[in-house]
């Protein structure tokens, strides 16, 4: 996952950012992600990715959304809920 590794060095000034799947949303281990308020990301997410682990799509959503700073108005999410973790032929 690297666009956490930019927002931390970059913050606001990351460039535009379009991130296929949502590990860099996830809780993962180690410290929490500096996601930036203002910096630019379009996120694409599968409602058949392994990232779900086995919660409800709406949970899944929540948890997601949760990570992303409420003061953040530059951020958008695009959920495909026949998508697995990354796109496929018969979803494109």
């Amino acid at each position: 996952v690297v666009l956490p590794i930019l927002w931390q060095a970059l913050r606001n000034a990351t460039p535009p950012s379009v991130v296929v799947n949502g590990g860099c949303a996830m809780r993962l281990p180690g410290p929490p992600i500096c996601w930036p308020e203002r910096a630019v990301t379009v996120m694409l997410l599968g409602g058949q990715d392994f990232f779900r682990a086995g919660i409800s799509r709406d949970e899944y959503l929540q948890r997601t959304f949760e990570n992303v700073p409420d003061s953040n108005a530059t951020t958008a999410f695009f959920f495909v809920p026949e998508m697995k973790h990354m796109p496929q032929d018969e979803v494109a």
